[in-house]
């Protein structure tokens, strides 16, 4: 291709339709005169608004595209569920980072890896417990996906009013609490087709 003089890796790469599904944009080289002169990770100008490696070409110039070895799929209650190429020293915790972080519903304790089926294999589950240090740093193989589920809609420290009432739903638990101090009038906190002589708790 020839491009202008002020053309950066980036502007190649468009010009030249950009990469293939099995290219890979975290080891672009450039190569000159028989050198490698910089290896560009598109991730960086992606998701950092990094342009440090995206360098200007010169006369002769070789942008190679390398295979892509490792793609990892994330799923579940993050930002940006996808997979993502990952290179051999990204754990875990760098994944999650790519992906933006866990949303608000996310269940933090316990992440599932399915690993990838290897020797024609089934592929198998482990559960991930982010607090454990090396399970942050632990990295993955081709074809790895990690699950990240919901906490549901369970929610803690509180009670829930259910059946003939004006106001039923969840409340606030504290200690010492009675049911008095939900219901503690029948007129005013109790539907008139209440049966008063029983409550189930």
């Amino acid at each position: 291709y020839s491009v202008s003089a002020l053309s950066t890796i980036t502007q190649a790469l468009f010009q030249a339709g950009g990469v293939s599904a099995i290219g890979s944009l975290r080891a672009i080289q450039v190569r000159r005169a028989g050198e490698v002169v910089s290896t560009f990770d598109v991730y960086d100008l992606l998701m950092r608004g990094d342009p440090t490696h995206d360098i200007r070409l010169q006369s002769g110039d070789v942008v190679f595209v390398p295979t892509v070895e490792t793609v990892v799929e994330i799923r579940g209650e993050v930002r940006r569920p996808m997979a993502y190429e990952m290179l051999k020293d990204e754990s875990v915790a760098d994944l999650l980072a790519m992906a933006g972080g866990f949303t608000k519903d996310a269940y933090r304790e316990a992440l599932v890896l399915i690993r990838a089926s290897v020797g024609g294999a089934l592929p198998t589950a482990e559960t991930l417990a982010l607090e454990d240090g090396p399970v942050a740093t632990q990295g993955f193989n081709n074809g790895d996906t990690l699950l990240v589920s919901s906490v549901g809609d369970r929610v803690t420290s509180s009670i829930s009013i259910k059946g003939a009432v004006y106001r039923p739903g969840i409340y606030g638990w504290q200690p010492g609490m009675r049911v008095s101090d939900l219901i503690g009038s029948a007129q005013e906190d109790l539907l008139p087709e209440v049966e008063i002589g029983r409550a189930h708790v």
